[in-house]
């Protein structure tokens, strides 16, 4: 697996905006309903809000992370691997690759009730949840 980071490009969007969109619509129209101006709107706030890796595999586009620094540590908003990479390793690699290119800061993240994959992904690699919210469980990764 060769997998690297590079900071996405406003060109990038689209990507960003579709790969979210096959990722998480399932998860929204069953907890709030699909409203596509209101994702296209929150999708660039997030964009505004973040730093934005996309992530490759080789020279292919296979899924990116947003991530906001904090006092104590790093805020993923968004960790989406392409499903077609999913399950084979390459989501673990790049929370180490995401681990380094924060400095080993501690991590946050939200995750969806429904998501339960994501959820089973989280806790093995070593993220805990620290509380639930309505639709969320919020989960946290301490520094090694």
């Amino acid at each position: 697996m060769n997998l690297s980071t590079q900071i996405a490009k406003e060109h990038d969007k689209k990507y960003f905006f579709e790969l979210y969109s096959d990722s998480m619509k399932t998860h929204i129209e069953t907890l709030w309903g699909w409203d596509q101006d209101w994702q296209i709107s929150d999708s660039e706030e997030r964009w505004n809000l973040s730093v934005n890796y996309i992530l490759f595999n080789a020279e292919k586009r296979i899924g990116y992370f947003q991530v906001t620094e904090e006092k104590d540590g790093a805020y993923i908003m968004m960790f989406i691997i392409d499903e077609k990479f999913r399950s084979k390793g390459v989501g673990s690699h790049a929370l180490t690759i995401l681990r380094k290119l924060l400095l080993n800061k501690s991590l946050s993240l939200r995750v969806f009730k429904t998501n339960n994959r994501a959820l089973s992904f989280y806790k093995a690699n070593g993220f805990s949840i620290i509380e639930q919210e309505d639709k969320f469980y919020l989960m946290h990764q301490r520094v090694a």
